[in-house]
């Protein structure tokens, strides 16, 4: 147990959070003789009742002692829970101590126990004043009383100096004496000359030199010279044994308690939680230890002291888990910032434990959320805080879910799709919560209706085929319902990841509906999902697919060709469309220009020729179409229906958009021929020449394209570098050719993804430098332009800095990761969240020094709010 003497208010409400009536108060109670403990003072700012409790008056009436009966009724009437476990202890020199049962409890067991507190010096000073038939001569048991009482409780300070002298001589166990000196350093009403003669005793009892001078300056208070003297110490500390390790952090315990400076006290908590092992020797240290990192949390800079109150708190919970939970877990009951909750459920999730507990925790932090008159960056904090529970949160969510409606209701559906996509939830309970999804969806209201919608659980893989069918079914029957593009992008991504299981589904939607405007995006799912599955697509499924889409190429019902790129996919990817590749190629060439859906025929075209089933004279063939398209000029007549000597026949041009369609899709063809793996390297060489031709026409402005062209241009550039089948000289050919454009952002998108792959040849290595140099110069001068402009700029340079493949010992390297890393901060402070993933990669990047690692880190978790675990 611990009482605070000092009569400083503002101390006394900074410290404890007290209001200025408490701190008051205290102050009179100490002119009375009477202080209070620690925990108390917490307890009175945490508890309105107890703190109106110790107002009252008659516990301060003149000529009284304080009466431990007239604190209790006083608790009582004003409705203080704990009213019955409050004390009253006289202690020496005729104090009162207000405290908790539990306090003295423990305290009498530390007295009880010395060789706990870690306080037992080296057994044989190397200068002995006195020989112990001599001190005994000198001083009487009284004498030796007095001068303890003296030193502990004096009221003149020069007396309590000549007593911690004379004690140095006195007989008895080192321990207690050593427990004399540190109680006496750490005296909130000790002066610094008694401090400093207290450190000299120690050292006058063993204490080791190169502990005692940092300790000095530390106690001098010069915060210049703290980070050395903290540093000092604990490179001792490995050199000298336990109980010189456990006077020494006694007396930083102390120091940290009540230093101003909060760069000193985080690196004296580092210390300290480094050598927890001999702390937790003495429970009420470490419990102290465990209130002054709790305390961090309830101050203003609390965000920039997660990472190292975490640190120590884990510390200290591996050689005390017991004792520390429940402390932690006591704050999390008594605390009322949003904030502190999160970092305590997080904290405690972290801790691990057994499953009561971690449900106790996932219903506290839920009723947070949904309940809890909060901001969003609060909530956001808690909703992290549930992600280390994991599988309890999934639970307590989604028995929620049934007790909710409305907006609460649709909230808690985005809070479980976030906690199943973060946390490792069994298959067992994932499968629960997709049942769950799949029946709201159908009875629930609209808005939850569409967060389903947009959720990502569908693309689980653990759904088994026959409930990924059920649920394409019930995805598709609400295309319709939502206008929203951002929904129905979501709908298409989830039947997407459902895979072949959806294409029975699809199929059976597509014949009902294949006239409708709706159904264009489901042809074009349809295609996607057989590229993904490849020649796992069911032989049947694929076949009935690709008779039905040929069946409605020709019927006047059907108003566009999104069946083509069904076909392309189903044809180009599955075993049985490669054998109807060959009829496929022959049909489309035939359509091309004489069709109302040319447009979709080239998107088609595109497809096959960079399919596993195509033949190089497809290839060859619809390269030289593609390559032809991407040259045309259009004409003012283009886009007219007309009839010839041949039939009906359609010519295109800018009045339907040829460039923003027609050409975007040849040039979107000829980047899926060249990344390939059935390219030869002949084919593939003349689609980056045709590549870098366009680009220099287009660049120079001999070619005038819509700005939709240019950035097809640009993005095939940028995946056909970053291929893998791309030699590194060419890699670095396409490369340059963007590098003097940078007032497009597609080209800084891509430069970015050209440079960061881990190829380590010399010469990617310079153009990833030149690169950096340009996007560091455009990012110096972007003050004045749009965020996604800017959001790319560093994106990019986030993603060439975390390069796997650069020298981390290379100057150059060094220099450029450094700039970027400022730059990416400087992003972080103007509110780019966009550089939340390239600090991400840099963090994860080998070539980083720990300095730059634990700043980005803390950056992170100050920002985000996000703490990430070990491994």
């Amino acid at each position: 147990m611990r009482a605070v003497r000092t009569k400083d208010r503002e101390e006394l409400v900074r410290r404890f959070g007290l209001n200025e009536p408490l701190a008051t108060r205290v102050t009179a109670f100490l002119t009375r003789g009477v202080d209070m403990s620690e925990t108390v003072l917490e307890a009175a700012a945490a508890d309105a009742t107890l703190g109106k409790a110790l107002l009252e008056d008659e516990l301060l009436r003149e000529g009284e002692p304080l009466d431990e009966e007239c604190l209790r009724d006083a608790a009582h009437r004003h409705g203080y829970g704990g009213s019955g476990r409050l004390r009253v202890a006289v202690r020496p020199g005729g104090w009162r101590t207000i405290a908790f049962q539990g306090e003295l409890t423990a305290g009498q067991q530390s007295a009880s126990s010395l060789p706990e507190s870690g306080m037992e010096m080296i057994h044989s000073p190397p200068h002995q004043p006195l020989t112990r038939p001599e001190s005994e001569e000198l001083f009487s048991p009284r004498d030796i009383a007095n001068l303890k009482l003296e030193a502990l409780t004096g009221q003149d300070p020069r007396k309590r100096i000549e007593a911690v002298r004379r004690l140095v001589y006195v007989p008895g166990a080192g321990t207690e004496k050593a427990g004399i000196f540190v109680n006496v350093i750490n005296d909130d009403t000790a002066d610094d000359t008694l401090r400093r003669e207290a450190l000299k005793g120690l050292e006058e009892m063993g204490l080791d030199p190169e502990l005692a001078e940092p300790l000095r300056q530390l106690l001098g208070g010069e915060e210049s010279a703290a980070t050395g003297a903290i540093q000092r110490i604990a490179s001792v500390f490995a050199g000298v044994g336990d109980g010189q390790t456990g006077v020494v952090l006694a007396v930083l315990l102390g120091l940290a308690e009540r230093v101003d400076s909060t760069a000193v006290r985080v690196g004296l908590i580092s210390l300290i939680a480094r050598e927890a092992h001999i702390l937790s020797r003495s429970t009420e240290r470490l419990r102290r230890f465990i209130r002054l990192l709790l305390r961090q949390l309830n101050m203003d800079a609390m965000r920039s002291r997660q990472r190292s109150v975490s640190k120590a708190l884990r510390a200290c919970y591996e050689v005390a888990p017991d004792s520390v939970g429940q402390q932690v877990w006591e704050e999390l009951e008594r605390t009322a910032s949003p904030i502190v909750k999160g970092f305590l459920i997080r904290q405690i999730a972290e801790f691990g434990g057994d499953a009561t507990r971690e449900r106790d925790l996932a219903d506290i932090a839920l009723e947070e959320i949904i309940s809890g008159d909060l901001s969003e960056e609060q909530r956001s904090y808690l909703r992290n805080g549930l992600v280390p529970i994991g599988e309890p949160a999934v639970s307590a969510v989604e028995r929620k879910l049934n007790d909710t409606f409305g907006h609460t209701r649709s909230e808690l559906v985005s809070l479980l799709d976030m906690l199943c996509r973060e946390c490792r939830v069994p298959d067992e309970s994932l499968l629960k919560v997709v049942r769950t999804m799949l029946r709201l969806l159908k009875v629930a209201g609209r808005n939850t209706r569409r967060r389903i919608l947009e959720a990502s659980i569908f693309a689980a893989p653990a759904i088994p085929a026959e409930l990924r069918a059920d649920i394409a079914s019930e995805l598709l029957s609400h295309i319709t319902e939502f206008e929203m593009p951002a929904t129905r992008e979501d709908i298409f991504h989830s039947l997407k990841q459902l895979g072949a299981p959806a294409i029975p589904p699809i199929l059976h939607y597509l014949r009902r509906h294949f006239a409708e405007k709706e159904s264009e995006v489901v042809f074009v799912t349809l295609g996607a999902i057989a590229q993904e599955a490849g020649g796992d697509t069911p032989d049947a499924q694929a076949r009935e697919s690709i008779d039905f889409c040929m069946s409605i190429l020709d019927k006047e019902a059907s108003r566009h060709g999104k069946s083509c790129i069904a076909l392309a996919g189903l044809c180009g990817y599955s075993r049985t469309g490669g054998e109807l590749m060959d009829n496929l190629v022959v049909i489309l060439q035939e359509k091309l220009w004489e069709s109302r859906y040319t447009f979709d025929i080239i998107e088609a075209l595109g497809i096959l020729a960079g399919s596993p089933n195509v033949k190089a004279r497809h290839q060859h063939d619809i390269f030289n179409i593609l390559s032809h398209i991407a040259t045309l000029r259009t004409e003012a007549t283009m886009g007219i229906e007309r009839e010839s000597e041949n039939g009906r026949v359609y010519e295109f041009g800018k009045g339907i958009r040829f460039e923003t369609i027609v050409i975007p899709a040849a040039v979107k063809g000829l980047e899926r021929i060249s990344v390939s793996s059935q390219t030869d390297e002949w084919l593939r060489s003349e689609v980056v020449k045709r590549l870098l031709v366009l680009w220099e026409g287009v660049s120079h402005m001999r070619i005038v394209w819509s700005p939709a062209a240019v950035e097809a241009l640009v993005n095939a550039i940028g995946t056909v570098a970053s291929s893998d089948y791309i030699a590194s000289g060419i890699r670095v050919r396409l490369g340059r050719a963007l590098l003097n454009y940078m007032n497009k952002t597609s080209v800084i998108n891509n430069l970015g993804r050209i440079c960061s792959v881990p190829d380590g040849g010399e010469e990617i290595m310079e153009l990833s430098m030149t690169a950096s140099e340009h996007l560091l110069a455009e990012w110096a001068n972007s003050h004045d332009e749009d965020m996604e402009r800017r959001a790319a700029i560093l994106t990019s340079l986030g993603a060439i800095a975390a390069n796997t493949a650069f020298d981390s010992h290379n100057q150059r390297i060094v220099e450029m990761r450094e700039n970027v890393i400022d730059s990416l901060f400087q992003g972080l402070r103007t509110g780019i969240i966009q550089v939340k993933e390239p600090l991400e990669l840099l963090l994860d990047c080998d070539g980083l020094s720990e300095r730059q690692r634990a700043e980005i880190q803390t950056r992170l978790e100050n920002a985000y709010g996000l703490v990430r675990s070990e491994g």
